[in-house]
């Protein structure tokens, strides 16, 4: 069994125009929601083993925010946000590449956290899951239990959605 946490990033900033999409920073929103999500993320069972961002600033500057808010909470160091490791092929918007990711990924590991965009989170899980979801909002947490002996398994409708969660919930 296998487990697959997708995070959107948060809200990112367009008060700089000129700003390349890739270098787009965090909105004061987007900061608040990480701080709202990130115990939400946690209490749904998201340890951030494994996690693996886009190298996009908004996303990057996403999972090192929502580890430092655990670790606040936690009262100790949970995971280091020194241990995300940043993949450019996440820095993508649609979810074929994606798919071709996970079925690389060592099936030593049981959990993997993705921190990416929409529309290929979106419609990822809407391929790999049996729950079709209309938008995973910024800050949005998806949960997929995989019921394979493999990542390299992976297929339309191997996962059952076990948790989608967002700001708007708790706002």
């Amino acid at each position: 069994m296998y487990t697959l946490h997708l995070i959107r990033h948060a809200k990112s900033s367009w008060k700089k125009p000129h700003h390349h999409d890739h270098d787009r920073p965090l909105s004061g929103r987007g900061k608040r929601d990480i701080a709202l999500m990130a115990p939400k993320i946690f209490e749904a069972g998201c340890n951030f083993t494994n996690t693996h961002t886009s190298t996009a600033k908004r996303a990057s500057k996403t999972a090192q925010g929502l580890l430092k808010k655990i670790n606040d909470s936690q009262g100790e160091l949970y995971n280091k946000p020194e241990g995300i490791i940043k993949d450019e092929i996440l820095y993508e918007f649609n979810p074929e590449p994606l798919v071709t990711w996970i079925k690389q990924l060592d099936n030593t590991q049981h959990e993997v956290t993705i921190i990416g965009h929409n529309p290929a989170l979106t419609e990822l899980n809407n391929w790999i899951s049996q729950n079709t979801i209309e938008n995973i909002p910024t800050c949005g947490y998806v949960q997929l239990v995989i019921e394979i002996t493999s990542w390299q398994k992976i297929e339309p409708g191997c996962a059952k959605q076990v948790s989608f969660i967002c700001p708007k919930q708790f706002k």
